[in-house]
């Protein structure tokens, strides 16, 4: 879970509240959200204007302008490093007595094993550097947990594949740069040599990199790094001709072709004789109140126009799922959601809504779209299936958004033991000192928004946030770093919409390529009851993330942690553990190769079976 920043009404008023702290009126509110108070400044921070003593000035003519780095001081640099991230996942990892007790990690022993591979190398570059920082990061089993660095070296190839049954095949090809006569096969071939060795070695080869989490979201993950690697993330770039053996469809016969990677070389110098300092402004996680959001890093490292277009890519509108039946009505393809009315096997009229993630660029539209979808589906439908598959989480507020127009009673929410430091102590402090101030929806409104990523924002919500940030602060005051398992800002169930209910059956699709959000999603669904899981187990990405940008001279850009650990109804934490689905079915062969309709088949009899078996005919006509 990232966080962002609030509206800047919010930030006046912290500023503000100490000197209103025991108003209640709401004009104090309007006032502050309409000043937007500026702060005073230095008119200069190296104009040479304040003289203290007899002290020399110093001018920019006097700093030099190359900053030598010997390969000494580069290996300090990164045990130094190594010593900022141990004191940053020591404050501030969520999950760590959890991979002590399920996987047997330890953070100092992990430490001390990167160390020893630097100390081991006096000659170390920085690009083996981040290979030992990549191991760091992956030995905690957490696919919240990653490591990005400054680096534009990448390559890709047009084609992606996924596995099933132990066997390869392609998936998408970009014939805009593979055309049909240089490579002559087609969605559905199977691949069955990449590089000279057999295909499955190769994505053993990259999974092995990954740290042996969930084994099969990880295989899922080295099959889409087979053809997309950065230096920036992954690593492992390769470059230049790579021979592909293809088996199509049908065939008994295996082709070759030769491709060529699309490579972007380094354009990052290592440090040397000339300055290397990657200074980003510290990061932030948040502040008072800040909206929580739930989203896999893995998912960046996956965007762009050539993603998009794989029904296979991670939070794309468009899906592997076909289409589950006849088809009486169905969304414009402008609009945000993809969704359609369709006839089931047995006879029952049932909507289809694909969920792509939980991240949008504009949320107030989309659950307004949503909304009317659920309308809709509520008065013309028996039941709804939801598609969730590949989906890399995104925003809490609006996940709870989407969630409140799939019920009519309220639906319990997991809980977190939160890692806080003095920071989050601080922001509850400044959270705090607002409530006086606010007394009503209205009050709520001014300070946080109409909405929160499209959660509607009353009076109830800013309490809950006041309660969650008194729930730190007493934490904090009893010795606690870890805190006792709190709903995230205090919303222990989501509510009913006031606008639209979706109240029939719903089967919901997953599968190993759900992350973090769309971990919780389904872990709600299947706690209150209120849906059938269909398909694999989610990735098991189980709380919030923090992300840490700092200056360093080793080109590491930032890194990302796990800042709680949730646990859901049955206590059981949601990480390393995913959800299971109720009923359970993964592609086969035959799905890769003929367009999902097993998949499709599986699907349509699951749901006939919630609808409880074939429609009742329609009455004669007299």
């Amino acid at each position: 879970m990232t966080t962002r920043a609030l509206p800047a009404a919010f930030a006046a008023a912290l500023a503000a509240a100490p000197a209103f702290a025991q108003s209640t009126a709401l004009q104090s509110l309007q006032d502050l959200a309409g000043s937007g108070a500026a702060a005073a400044g230095p008119s200069g921070t190296f104009d040479g204007a304040s003289t203290s003593g007899g002290t020399a000035q110093v001018t920019g003519n006097d700093l030099p302008s190359t900053r030598a780095t010997t390969q000494a001081q580069t290996q300090q640099a990164m045990l130094s490093n190594l010593d900022f991230i141990r004191s940053a996942f020591d404050a501030q990892y969520g999950p760590g007595q959890w991979k002590q007790s399920h996987e047997g990690w330890d953070l100092n022993a992990a430490i001390a094993s990167a160390k020893a591979q630097v100390q081991a190398d006096p000659n170390m570059t920085v690009a083996q550097y981040h290979d030992v920082l990549r191991r760091f990061f992956t030995s905690m089993k957490d696919f919240h947990v990653s490591v990005q660095f400054d680096s534009t070296e990448a390559s890709s190839l047009p084609f992606t594949v996924s596995g099933a049954g132990g066997h390869y095949f392609i998936t998408s090809i970009d014939r805009a740069k593979l055309s049909a006569s240089s490579f002559p096969f087609h969605v559905g071939d199977e691949l069955v040599a990449f590089g000279g060795k057999p295909i499955s070695q190769v994505v053993a080869e990259l999974q092995a990199r990954l740290g042996g989490n969930t084994s099969q979201t990880e295989r899922a993950l080295a099959e889409m790094y087979l053809t997309s690697r950065s230096g920036a993330g992954f690593g492992d770039v390769a470059e230049g001709p790579v021979n592909v053996s293809v088996k199509p469809a049908g065939s008994a016969q295996v082709e070759t072709r030769q491709l060529t990677w699309d490579y972007s070389p380094e354009l990052i110098s290592n440090p040397g004789g000339h300055a290397f300092s990657m200074a980003q402004a510290p990061g932030t996680t948040g502040g008072p109140g800040a909206i929580p959001s739930m989203f896999s890093p893995v998912a960046a490292e996956m965007s762009g126009p050539e993603a998009a277009a794989n029904p296979f890519g991670l939070g794309n509108k468009a899906s592997f799922v076909p289409a589950l039946g006849e088809k009486v009505w169905q969304s414009d393809p402008s609009a945000i959601f993809s969704a359609y009315i369709f006839k089931t096997p047995g006879g029952h009229l049932a909507g289809y809504v694909r969920i792509p993630s939980y991240e949008t660029p504009d949320s107030d539209a989309a659950v307004a779209e949503f909304a009317g979808l659920m309308q809709l589906f509520q008065q013309k439908t028996d039941g709804l299936v939801l598609d969730e598959v590949d989906n890399p989480g995104g925003s809490v507020p609006y996940l709870y958004a989407l969630a409140s127009m799939l019920t009519g009673s309220p639906l319990a929410t997991p809980k977190h033991h939160v890692a806080i430091t003095q920071n989050d102590v601080d922001d509850a402090v400044q959270l705090l000192q607002l409530s006086p101030m606010v007394q009503n929806d209205s009050g709520a409104q001014l300070v946080l928004g109409k909405t929160l990523d499209g959660y509607p924002v009353d009076y109830t919500v800013w309490r809950n946030m006041v309660d969650y940030s008194r729930f730190v602060v007493a934490q904090w005051n009893l010795g606690k770093r870890l805190t006792d398992p709190i709903a995230i800002e205090g919303v222990a169930s989501i509510n009913p919409s006031s606008v639209a209910n979706f109240t029939k059956p719903i089967l919901l699709l997953i599968n190993e390529l759900d992350f973090s959000g769309g971990d919780f999603f389904p872990a709600i669904m299947q706690d209150n009851a209120r849906a059938t899981l269909f398909g694999t187990r989610t990735a098991g990405a189980g709380g919030f993330v923090k992300s840490v940008t700092y200056p360093n001279d080793v080109g590491v850009k930032q890194f990302t942690m796990t800042g709680s650990i949730a646990v859901r109804a049955d206590h059981k934490p949601i990480e390393n553990l995913g959800v299971t689905a109720d009923v359970q079915y993964a592609p086969t062969e035959a799905d890769m190769q003929d367009g999902f309709k097993e998949y499709g088949a599986a699907a349509d009899a699951a749901l006939d079976k919630l609808l409880g078996g074939p429609a009742a005919p329609a009455p004669a006509a007299r």
